[in-house]
């Protein structure tokens, strides 16, 4: 059985952003996509990290917490 790490549990190393489910997200690539996961890859079991799934077009990538950004979201009023 796999155990599962909450994203608040996992450490971000970029400006000390907290990652949450459904945040808008930019990649190291300079890809837009939305958080859908957190825990291990779900390809290679045998790494011990913890990836954010993130959600790019139609296809779920598997990031470390480093290689994302958090886009901050401003709404006008």
């Amino acid at each position: 059985m796999i155990s599962y790490t909450y994203c608040d549990d996992m450490p971000t190393d970029i400006e000390n952003e907290i990652i949450e489910l459904g945040d808008l997200v930019q990649t190291i690539l300079g890809e837009y996509g939305v958080v859908i996961g957190c825990g291990p890859h779900t390809i290679f079991y045998k790494d011990k990290s913890n990836y954010f799934r993130v959600l790019i077009k139609d296809q779920v990538y598997h990031y470390v917490s480093g290689s994302l950004k958090k886009v901050n979201k401003k709404v006008d009023k």
